[in-house]
């Protein structure tokens, strides 16, 4: 069947933001689910460079985004996720200008 747009839309953000931030066209990203409100999840992804950011979508919705998008999804209490994402001043900035 089809996707819905909403769907596709979001895995394609996801990809734009991470071969900005040094991913292979066809690269694995890292990321993890939370979830938000009733029917909310929040979807972070790691970019290769260790910038991170995240997407508010619909919990359902979330699994097949990061299908879509090329993000292995990992427990978000994993210290492989964590260990992965930078901080800091040049954080905020490289943020300001990927999104």
């Amino acid at each position: 069947g089809a996707l819905p747009l909403r769907v596709v839309d979001h895995a394609e953000r996801v990809r734009r933001f991470a071969e900005a931030h040094g991913a292979a066209r066809d690269g694995v990203l890292v990321g993890y689910v939370t979830p938000v409100g009733e029917n909310g999840a929040r979807l972070v992804v790691v970019a290769p460079d260790r910038t991170w950011a995240s997407l508010l979508v619909r919990q359902k919705d979330a699994e097949l985004i990061a299908r879509l998008a090329k993000v292995k999804l990992h427990d978000r209490t994993s210290p492989e996720v964590g260990r992965d994402l930078a901080t800091g001043q040049r954080y905020w900035a490289t943020m300001n200008q990927s999104w």
